[in-house]
């Protein structure tokens, strides 16, 4: 009896240890995730590009990636989230060394548009097809007073952490994009891409 008792104990702890971890690692990613996505809305580059996966560096260079941000204020586009939530961590796949994890969550999105080049409705007629393409029927609200686009849509991001640290890295995953979908099976292992797929 005692050394059941003894068991059960063992057995809760461990279960315990292993809770907490979770925990502190969802936190980290969410804590990250809220410093990433503020970078963004607030245009800091250097910041979004920091807390961007390295490896995507090696096909995209860093610089030429900022001056694509960059160029969207120039062209009259301003993206924010206005919103976001959660829904789905996967479990940590370890590959090399590194750990991944898929983060789902539903997000508020605001384009605001700028410049005599978004005052032509053809124009933004095709950009609400291409929104409504890749949001979804129903997701895609065009404001013409504000000249800005409101975008609901389920998305998909990686996690990644290669030093065991809080230092969560991320890149987005959007299946619709064949150009991306290419750029992933370069620089993420098959395994995490098959769970991608699957989710």
């Amino acid at each position: 009896m005692k050394k059941t008792a003894i068991l059960f104990a063992s057995l809760f702890l461990f279960l315990g240890a292993g809770i907490s971890k979770l925990q502190a690692q969802e936190s980290a990613i969410k804590s990250r995730l809220n410093t990433y996505i503020e970078a963004t809305n607030a245009g800091e580059w250097d910041t979004v590009l920091d807390m961007v996966y390295d490896k995507l560096f090696e096909t995209v260079p860093r610089d030429q990636m900022k001056q694509l941000f960059s160029q969207m204020s120039t062209m009259g586009l301003k993206m924010e989230v206005k919103e976001y939530k959660i829904s789905k961590l996967s479990e940590t796949m370890k590959e090399d060394g590194t750990d991944f994890v898929i983060v789902n969550y539903d997000a508020d999105e605001k384009l605001t548009l700028s410049g005599p080049q978004f005052t032509n409705e053809m124009v933004i007629e095709q950009m609400k097809t291409q929104f409504t393409t890749m949001y979804g029927e129903g997701n895609v609200t065009y404001d013409k007073e504000g000249n800005f686009f409101a975008l609901k849509g389920q998305k998909t991001m990686l996690a990644v952490n290669a030093g065991g640290s809080d230092e969560w890295k991320f890149i987005e995953y959007n299946v619709s994009n064949p150009q991306q979908a290419q750029l992933f099976e370069q620089i993420i292992p098959a395994n995490v891409i098959t769970k991608l797929k699957a989710k």
